[in-house]
């Protein structure tokens, strides 16, 4: 219908075939219907909490079972967790963090010019100076079996990894200090620091520290390395060093792993991604001598197909079988990539020369055979959108599709789940989420925690965490 207030759009899609030849500059216009026929999606809802004004830095538990805010209360902060507040402070940092198994809780607090890490509501570890540079605590970093907390503390201007409540390692210059990387049970730590004014970097792991060259970039800005990576066992350690190779803003890049170089690269070096298993390594590398090509996956040493841009970083699937990822030739044309068996999509999305989308949340299917991806195609209200790819298909698209979160597979396979978010008013700009699983679509909700999606043993019901107003839901939406 027609309002004052505008045109009101509960836009559906379904999916669709492309005609022969390529859609391109992202000016597709088509909006269809998810589902078109079938029933809409049965779903209860289940009240966990109602937030109170005054709330801010809503979190949600990685499980969707615990619920954090902080808010003020007669001049003091207080975090509250699962509706209960905690003691008051002067003030509480709006960065904390949640263990992945979701029983652990850490945040940071100020009294007076004090400033302490809590964990579980309790005061942990040293206290510091809350406004002294290298001070108080930043970066909380739970380690992947949630049984170690890290972050970085000191004095003066020199900050100290501090792990489990005790300084740890060297101390380094405060803000040229990389997020901590632990391993995934967390006896194992690394970071990249500054040591000194020459701008000599060092990969700093369990203690021991090897020295790196820093480069100057072509932004002007000092290159050191990047992406410290262990893998999931935790035995093996990766990460991407510089070498200046003559000339200001000249380098290569090169990967070391488990302490040795290896071949450097005149294009750079970048996703680093170890596979579920710990057994495969993968990267994207860019090199004149490396394929005909300027891009190319090289999964254990072994360069696949050569590309003009490798637009979404690899994956392995959840087996350790599958290596996956986006890519784009010369033409335009993207492609999807299973272990090295390339897929070309009959659409592009380029404009001028350059890529003009961005490609993002490759998910495998569990067994390895499917991959879904979302595309973002900037624009205008009208030739904007959104596309879900499945099988290098487009599956939906529409330019009023605002926005695509995170699919997920069913543990069989057989289902896909995918938030989507929709212009609802376009005078007044609302946009609302609903979750979309298999072809059927829930109730709108203002926000959708897609982390917090299971599956029931039976794939009939899947369950997740909606807010609508201030009130947060168990949402619980039919399969079949």
């Amino acid at each position: 219908m027609i309002t004052k207030k505008g045109i009101w759009l509960l836009v559906f899609f379904t999916i669709f075939q492309l005609p022969n030849g390529l859609e391109s500059e992202c000016t597709s216009q088509a909006i269809q219907q998810v589902g078109a026929g079938s029933k809409p999606a049965i779903f209860q809802e289940e009240l966990l909490y109602e937030i109170p004004p005054g709330a801010e830095d809503l979190g949600m538990s990685p499980n969707g079972r615990q619920v954090v805010w902080r808010t003020k209360k007669d001049k003091k902060w207080v975090m509250v967790v699962n509706g209960e507040p905690g003691p008051e402070f002067d003030g509480i940092g709006g960065a904390y963090a949640f263990s992945p198994d979701s029983q652990h809780f850490a945040y940071i607090a100020r009294r007076g010019k004090s400033a302490q890490v809590l964990l579980d509501g309790k005061e942990y570890g040293n206290v510091y100076s809350a406004y002294t540079p290298g001070g108080a605590p930043q970066e909380l970093t739970f380690s992947a079996d949630s049984q170690h907390l890290a972050y970085f503390a000191g004095s003066g201007k020199k900050y100290r990894l501090v792990l489990d409540g005790q300084e740890q390692g060297p101390e380094s210059k405060l803000g040229s200090m990389s997020v901590p990387v632990l391993s995934p049970d967390g006896r194992r730590w690394a970071y990249w620091a500054l040591q000194s004014v020459l701008y000599n970097f060092y990969m700093v792991t369990d203690g021991g520290q090897t020295a790196h060259e820093a480069i100057m970039g072509v932004d002007g800005k000092i290159l050191y390395g990047s992406q410290p990576r262990f893998s999931p066992d935790g035995k093996h350690f990766a990460y991407i060093a510089a070498r200046s190779k003559g000339g200001l803003r000249k380098h290569k890049e090169y990967l070391v792993i488990d302490g040795q170089e290896y071949k450097e690269f005149d294009g750079g070096v970048s996703n680093l991604v170890f596979s579920p298993d710990s057994q495969h390594l993968a990267y994207t590398a860019v090199d004149s001598e490396l394929t005909s090509n300027k891009a190319s996956v090289i999964v254990d040493g072994k360069p696949g197909p050569g590309f003009e841009w490798i637009v979404a970083a690899p994956i392995f699937s959840p087996d350790s079988q599958h290596v996956g990822y986006i890519a784009i030739n010369k033409e335009g044309v993207s492609a999807q990539v299973i272990d090295d068996q390339v897929t070309y999509a009959n659409i592009t999305y380029m404009y001028s020369g350059k890529v003009s989308a961005d490609y993002r949340e490759l998910r495998f299917s569990p067994d390895g055979h499917r991959l879904a991806y979302v595309v973002d195609c900037p624009g205008e209200l009208i030739k904007g959108g959104h596309s879900l790819f499945l099988d290098a298909k487009q599956h939906w698209h529409g330019a009023y599709f605002r926005d695509l979160g995170t699919p997920v597979f069913s543990p069989s396979g057989r289902f896909l789940a995918v938030p989507v978010r929709r212009i609802i008013t376009v005078q007044e700009n609302i946009k609302r989420w609903s979750m979309i699983i298999n072809e059927r679509e829930g109730k709108l909700f203002d926000m959708i925690w897609i982390k917090t999606l299971t599956f029931s043993a039976d794939e009939r019901q899947a369950t997740y965490v909606a807010k609508e107003g201030n009130k947060l839901y168990l949402v619980t939406q039919t399969v079949e």
